[in-house]
């Protein structure tokens, strides 16, 4: 079950999801380990590379009901599911994560992600954001393209069959992700990011590679960095708090 592009729409949301099953006490560390990241980077991948990954057992959509949840009375289908969680599977073993021990977490992830997308795909349409057929079409193009340079082909009918996609579908799925980004941009506000909370998450950075005797950069060689991971915590932040707030107005049923 391939479908990739379908699950980079799916996935629009995944920091969104991921700040759901977070914990706001993670956002300090998120940001202390700015350096240490950097630093120790290349020994962690070189194990990752070098370690043998256990193979991944695929969800199938015959695992669940054929529909799983619907919001206001749209289902929300068991392959739709099953392909959102093989993604997520996928995710965690990049990151070396423990796919086997993670099950119940990685489908509640899945599914939640699911729902958001039809919860902002819906209320997007209810503003009256609709895409034209023009802006369809230039990221189609664009789309197209990339996939060309890629899989270094011009015959695009194949590249969709080996992924097993249509056209049809691609297009739907460039429209809905078009929908739900400038619903987004329309609703979430852009995050500031004051000198103090740069500070603090400065003082954090340090201690820690203080603590793992590690030199630490200066303020002002890092501070894009820190002003960027800080602009996204509360991006993230604010795109949850609009999605709690949407999910309250919508009549939701899961039905596994």
């Amino acid at each position: 079950m391939k479908k990739w592009f379908l699950i980079s729409v799916l996935l629009l949301l995944a920091v969104v999801a991921v700040a759901c099953g977070g914990d706001n006490g993670d956002n300090e560390e998120n940001t202390d380990s700015t350096e240490q990241g950097e630093n120790s980077g290349e020994s962690e991948n070189d194990e990752g590379e070098n370690a043998e990954q256990p193979e991944i057992e695929e969800a199938e959509a015959g695992d669940f009901p054929d529909v799983v949840a619907t919001v206001n009375g749209t289902e929300i289908s068991n392959e739709e599911l099953a392909l959102n969680i093989n993604a997520i599977q996928q995710q965690y073993q990049q990151f070396g994560m423990n796919v086997a021990d993670s099950q119940e977490e990685i489908q509640q992830t899945a599914l939640d992600q699911l729902i958001n997308t039809y919860v902002i795909e819906q209320s997007a349409e209810e503003d009256g954001i609709v895409p034209s057929e023009e802006e369809i079409n230039q990221e189609y193009d664009n789309l197209v393209s990339q996939l060309k340079e890629q899989y270094e082909t011009d015959n695009v009918d194949e590249i969709f069959e080996e992924n097993d996609v249509t056209e049809e579908e691609i297009r739907n799925d460039i429209r809905r992700n078009m929908v739900i980004t400038q619903f987004m941009e329309e609703n979430v506000e852009e995050a500031e990011v004051t000198e103090e909370e740069l500070q603090e998450a400065y003082d954090n950075y340090t201690a820690q590679a203080e603590e793992m005797e590690q030199e630490a950069e200066e303020f002002e060689t890092i501070k894009p960095q820190l002003e960027q991971q800080l602009q996204t915590q509360k991006a993230s932040e604010q795109q949850q708090q609009l999605i709690d707030e949407l999910r309250e107005q919508q009549e939701i049923e899961v039905l596994i």
